[in-house]
Formats: C-alpha cells, structure tokens, sequence
C-alpha cells in the first residue's frame, strides 16, 4: 500500500503513508494540521478509519515485534488506546458506528474488540486464506467480510456464522447500507 486517503469532517483530509506518518491537513488552503508519527517499526501501515463522531482515528501499523491498532485524537495528536493484534499483520480496521468496537483483521482472521475495556471479544477464523475487506453494520452487532467471491456475515457478540455466500464474479469492493438490510458490492 503507497497510502490511504480519507475525508475528515471540518474541510480535512487525512493521508496515511508509506513513511509510517498520518498527515491530517486542511482540504482547501493545503495546511498541514496534524501529523502523526507511527514510530519505525520495519513494515509500514496499511488501514485506517474515523471514528463516528470525527475526533478519533484508528490506524492499523505493522511493525516489529508486533502488530497494533493506534487510536489517535484528531484533536492534538495524542494516543487515546492502543491495541495488540494477536500476531497476525493488521491489514484492516473498521469501528463501529457506535464507537464501542474495534473490529481489526488479518488476511485470514478478524478480531473483534471492546474499546471501552481494550479486551477481545471474539476472533472468527476463516480456513480460506486471502481475507479483502471488512465492514462492520449500524450497531456493530453484525461483521461482514469477504474472502474471493465468498461474503460472510457474522454475529458480533458470539461469533456465530450467519451467512455464507458466493458470488457469480470477483467483487472489488462492497459497503453496508445504514439501513442494515442491503450490501452494495462492486
């Protein structure tokens, strides 16, 4: 991954690069607001998501000797929480709408976390290795997710695999609709 960008409420943009940094900046005058430093852990970084209400981040690092999920504040710059992954490279992070679960993944396992204790709730893995993206639904009760052409959907709270399906042709990319009922896939 080269970097990441992500529209930030208040006119900002967010840049997450390959030189370990987040640079949070105003999108209209170009003036660099914020700059996070992720440390030189030998990897890099390669997912990062808003928090529901604008005022926290959550950066998925790679680093040596072990991989992290970096809750930052958007408002000056300072480590609100930091989470271990259970040794597995963080390549997607996701926050619930509600703020209260972190959902972090590997390539061939996700994590579910409660943000207000630091403790995980649950890992769900799958025996198909190439995990691609993540999305967790209003409320964060359930976990989407898909490997190839196959989505899941799983109960958050217990782990419990409700769907499984596959579809007719590879999927770039796929959001939940607010309304929970719908998947919009590409």
């Amino acid at each position: 991954v080269r970097f990441r960008l992500q529209l930030l409420p208040g006119d900002r943009v967010a840049r997450l690069g390959v030189d370990r940094s987040v640079v949070i900046w105003n999108a209209t005058s170009g003036e660099t607001l914020l700059q996070l430093n992720l440390g030189d852990g030998s990897v890099g970084q390669r997912s990062m998501r808003l928090f529901p209400l604008g005022q926290e981040m959550v950066v998925g690092a790679t680093d040596a000797p072990g991989d992290t999920a970096i809750i930052w504040s958007l408002i000056d710059g300072s480590v609100v929480q930091t989470i271990r992954h259970p040794r597995e490279a963080v390549a997607f992070v996701e926050v619930s709408p509600c703020g209260e679960r972190l959902l972090t993944a590997s390539f061939a396992s996700f994590f579910v976390w409660d943000l207000a204790t630091g403790e995980l709730r649950h890992r769900f893995r799958n025996p198909m290795e190439g995990l691609i993206g993540v999305a967790v639904t209003t409320g964060g009760a359930r976990v989407l997710g898909r490997f190839m052409d196959v989505f899941f959907v799983v109960e958050a709270a217990t782990g419990e695999m409700l769907a499984n399906v596959r579809m007719s042709s590879f999927v770039l990319s796929f959001a939940v609709l607010p309304c929970q009922r719908r998947l919009v896939a590409f």
